[in-house]
């Protein structure tokens, strides 16, 4: 026997609108002004986030960050975009390089520190110019830098490590290995 139920024709979808697709990232720019990336969508918020409209679409992204009215967004195929303005306007990032980055670090106007798998991207001049070195025996998943000399390493799950550089990446040194069961 076989029992046929009625559900719900007409669904809404209800926060954040206008996407289905999973938020990666949000940052707050003011109390009220924000901004979400999905994988292919940057989402903004002029209420504190009570509702979210589309601001643009985009390449696969990872990851966004401010520091003041500076903004990055970065993802895949060596895709990076600036804002000078808060998240009011955007614009493309020629870093001449194809990596994938995970990672965006703006530590002043001039230097942005951005990663991918294996390296390191640097620009000391805002962004005009990158310098890319390796970051090496590790798979990075993310990175997180408190200055332009110290920063940190989280390596991808199966490697299981954090390593730390002191002359802003120049030489790694490991400061926690976790070693399977």
């Amino acid at each position: 026997n076989y029992t046929i139920a009625n559900s719900q024709n007409n669904w809404e979808l209800l926060n954040p609108k206008p996407t289905t697709q999973t938020g990666i990232d949000i940052e707050f720019v003011s109390a009220t002004v924000g901004y979400i990336i999905t994988n292919y969508q940057l989402l903004e918020t002029q209420d504190a986030g009570a509702t979210w409209t589309l601001k643009r679409s985009l390449s696969r992204t990872n990851d966004i960050t401010f520091n003041g009215n500076i903004g990055y967004i970065v993802g895949d195929s060596g895709f990076v975009e600036r804002s000078l303005d808060g998240g009011t306007t955007w614009n493309t990032v020629t870093t001449n390089l194809t990596y994938s980055f995970n990672t965006v670090t703006i530590i002043d106007a001039s230097t942005i520190i951005l990663s991918s798998n294996y390296r390191l991207v640097k620009s000391i001049d805002g962004g005009i110019t990158w310098q890319s070195s390796v970051i090496p025996n590790t798979n990075v998943e993310k990175t997180f830098f408190t200055s332009a000399l110290v920063g940190h390493v989280i390596s991808s799950a199966n490697e299981a490590k954090i390593l730390k550089t002191i002359d802003g990446g120049q030489n790694w040194y490991n400061t926690l290995s976790i070693s399977s069961y």
